[in-house]
């Protein structure tokens, strides 16, 4: 290579290096500085729905926050305190609390005795009521023996329904005169609406308890999940106070929490990184929390990071892509200006090869024409050998019902030999009324014949142009007829059924195959199943003829479903067919202004439906 050159090209990369260098810096430092704008914003976002939630929840609890030391201090409470209560008191005590409940809406209110025992219920003419239920295993009643007031969120044993439960104590004098524990007020409020509130608002909001249960959650498949896996220590806490009835949920986490070195779960600025255990939700989620102290909760929010770092990707690679765009430029410049000064040094020689070029482009056009000649004669025979097929298809159906075809034509002949013998003795004898009845039941048979035969010849024959009205229902008769000792012979059961004529424009020929080779495939679906049935409609609405087929068989392969009209495709074994009988009807229906589909039939198999467009009334009477 000549020595200026090899300057030249070492001088290329040198540059290509740099430009490469100072792309990729580029493109780091704004994909750095995209990615923590968009983090930080998807922050701002959770810290405000977390902030709006916090108040939802706080607005939900308050108003009964108050509730169960009210009821506590109310005469109808505490005269079932002190002495023991009577019937009497009871039942006043029930129906307080049922309209104190019934103004102020929660799920229930219920007082206990010293020991946990249910004494008086709002819902005390319920089948679900709490009068006589201990509660003594649950938190909220022995924080309330201990201090005065207690709470706690679980599904009720006794409704198994889930609630906040607020409790306050109720002290009466004792035997020395003075204040002592004598039972609990409780009110159970349900805080599911935030459940429907937030699912509309954002599918990403819950609660947790102090364990990390998710016991509120927008999306129904997380509740009752813990976020992480839980200890012994924790599981072992939830059965003994029943918090979730012994819900096999709580064993089941939803996140992987993603640790470090020391063994705690890895925290940027932007939130805790974990990843969904659920199949087919993979990838990294941003968990934010908010704790909810007076309750021992956890309000928290999930962002997904992927469409912040999608843009911070896509300004990274817009970054260096400017980058390349103008240096690109500046050698395109370069390149062009070099071009001009060596077009002008090349033109002459341009045109000389242009010449020797000229006639070999000529002997190349004279070739491909040969061949294009030659391909449209190998498609002019595939055409040729499709429609031979086509047909071997189709005389392959008849054959098949030939065997209906002599059984059918057995009859009237029978019928016409006996008929013809009895005419001769009637002849002989001179009685020629019943000569003459004779010969109309043998036209008859001799007509019945003849239908055959023709049903036959039209669908033996090959495609024809000519457009006439024809009857679909006829159509379809016509074609059971020909198949009916076939499916009797196998025991399949034909169900026919339609509305009426339905003329349609179109080769009488054509339309037969079209229903052949539908019949003939539902015969091939059910012959060897234990259930064998077809069922055979025709209707017509709305300007439409429809012609339904639907059988019992085994249904359609889904690695053909999508290709079922293309020739060649076939779910048959090896022998059974070509593959041309649905792509012949695919096509003759298209021919027809028509359209041709498939669905899963409610007799177990598949269905196949065929639309035409009705004839026009005027032609159909003139016909």
């Amino acid at each position: 290579m000549h020595p200026s050159r090899l300057t030249a090209r070492r001088g290329r990369i040198l540059l290509f290096a740099a430009v490469g260098v100072a792309a990729a810096g580029l493109s780091l430092a704004v994909q750095g500085w995209v990615l923590r704008d968009g983090l930080a914003a998807l922050e701002g976002q959770a810290r405000e729905r977390l902030t709006l939630a916090a108040a939802s929840v706080e607005a939900a609890i308050g108003r009964f926050r108050y509730l169960p030391q009210v009821i506590g201090q109310t005469p109808q409470i505490r005269a079932l305190y002190g002495t023991p209560p009577g019937p009497a008191a009871i039942d006043t005590a029930n129906r307080h609390l049922q309209a104190i409940n019934e103004a102020a809406g929660a799920a229930a209110l219920y007082v206990l005795d010293r020991g946990g025992t249910a004494i008086a219920a709002s819902n005390w003419d319920t089948p679900g009521s709490f009068i006589g239920h201990r509660y003594a295993y649950r938190p909220y009643y022995q924080e309330s023996m201990a201090t005065g007031e207690g709470s706690f969120y679980g599904i009720g044993t006794t409704t198994g329904q889930p609630g906040y439960f607020l409790s306050s104590r109720i002290d009466a004098p004792g035997p020395s005169g003075q204040p002592e524990p004598a039972g609990i007020a409780v009110v159970k409020v349900d805080l599911t609406g935030l459940e429907r509130e937030w699912a509309g608002a954002d599918a990403t909001l819950g609660i947790a308890d102090a364990d990390g249960i998710l016991f509120l959650a927008a999306r129904p498949g997380w509740r009752y999940r813990p976020l992480f896996a839980l200890d012994d220590r924790a599981q072992a806490s939830i059965l003994a106070e029943r918090r979730y009835a012994g819900l096999p949920s709580v064993t089941r986490p939803i996140f992987h929490s993603r640790t470090g070195a020391a063994g705690r779960a890895e925290t940027d600025d932007q939130g805790r990184s974990v990843q969904l255990l659920d199949p087919g939700t993979g990838g990294d989620l941003l968990l934010f929390t908010l704790p909810l102290p007076d309750h021992g909760w956890s309000l928290i929010a999930m962002a997904d990071p992927a469409p912040a770092r999608t843009n911070a990707l896509v300004a990274a690679a817009a970054a260096g892509l400017a980058v390349i765009v103008v240096v690109l430029a500046a050698v395109l410049w370069r390149a062009r200006r070099r071009a001009r000064i060596a077009e002008r040094r090349s033109k002459d020689e341009l045109e000389h090869r242009v010449a020797e070029r000229t006639e070999a482009l000529t002997a190349a056009n004279r070739q491909l024409e040969d061949e294009i000649e030659e391909r449209r004669r190998a498609e002019a025979e595939l055409h040729r050998t499709r429609d031979d097929l086509v047909q071997a298809a189709k005389l392959a159906a008849l054959g098949q019902a030939f065997a209906g075809l002599a059984h059918e034509i057995n009859q009237p002949l029978a019928a016409l030999k006996t008929y013809l013998a009895s005419t001769r003795l009637l002849s002989g004898r001179g009685e020629t009324g019943k000569v003459a009845a004779n010969i109309d039941v043998m036209a008859q048979a001799v007509d019945r014949v003849a239908g055959l035969t023709g049903q036959l010849k039209r669908l033996a024959r090959r495609d024809g142009h000519d457009a006439a009205p024809v009857d679909l229902a006829a159509v379809l008769d016509g074609v059971l007829r020909l198949l009916a000792y076939r499916l009797a012979d196998l025991g399949i059961a034909i169900e026919r059924s339609g509305d009426g004529p339905a003329v349609v424009m179109g080769e009488a020929g054509r339309l037969d195959q079209v229903v052949m080779n539908l019949v003939s495939n539902a015969i091939d679906a059910v012959r060897d199943r234990g259930k064998r049935r077809i069922r055979a409609t025709v209707e017509t609405s709305g300007g439409t003829a429809r012609l339904t087929v639907e059988d019992s068989g085994a249904g359609i392969d889904p690695a053909v479903r999508d290709r079922l009209f293309e020739p060649f495709v076939t779910t048959k074994e090896a022998g059974d067919g070509l593959g041309l009988g649905l792509a012949t009807v695919y096509r003759i229906v298209r021919d027809h202004g028509g359209g041709i589909s498939h669905r899963p039939s409610d007799l177990g198999g598949t269905a196949f439906l065929v639309t035409l467009p009705l004839a026009e009334p005027a032609k159909a009477v003139a016909e």
